[in-house]
């Protein structure tokens, strides 16, 4: 699907820029990215959530972010409805939707589904490039450490940021 020229996609594999997901049916995902034109307006009631002293590249990511949010909903066959924050800063999604925004580098994904098909869900952008020594002691127990160290050494870090971003 594509909602505003822009990639949206429900289920299935989703890809495009920087973007390669493998997902259930019931998922919708939609990215947005500062080049894909001009930036999407908020609706009146998310303009409130950018702070007034927020550097530009914050507001664009808030922009981008609900912006993707909407899309997703529409995917889901939900109405576009304003996407407000909660008092931990994490979005209300409207009653029966479960999911998550990220944003990282003037670009914004943001991954939807229905509340009966999961508890909760969760996605997050992150460099490849943030691994560094002692990542993996940080972030990892038990099993995920054994887990680790079944990667080869080049694909070890990728695995940690996979690990910290999860």
């Amino acid at each position: 699907m594509r909602a505003h020229g822009r990639r949206t996609g429900i289920g299935g594999s989703v890809s495009g820029r920087l973007l390669d997901l493998d997902l259930p049916s019931w998922v919708a995902v939609a990215q947005r990215h500062r080049d894909d034109g001009p930036l999407p307006e908020l609706v009146p009631e998310e303009a409130e959530l950018i702070e007034p002293r927020a550097v530009a590249a914050r507001q664009v990511e808030v922009r981008l972010g609900r912006s993707a949010a909407r899309a997703a909903l529409e995917a889901l066959g939900r109405p576009a409805v304003p996407i407000l924050r909660g008092p931990h800063r994490e979005p209300l999604w409207p009653e029966g939707v479960v999911g998550s925004i990220t944003h990282a580098d003037g670009l914004a994904v943001a991954a939807l589904a229905p509340a009966d098909r999961c508890a909760g869900l969760g996605v997050d952008l992150e460099h490849r490039d943030r691994h560094f020594d002692g990542l993996a002691e940080q972030v990892a127990h038990g099993d995920e450490r054994a887990w680790l160290a079944d990667h080869a050494p080049g694909s070890a870090a990728d695995a940690t940021v996979a690990l910290f971003s999860a």
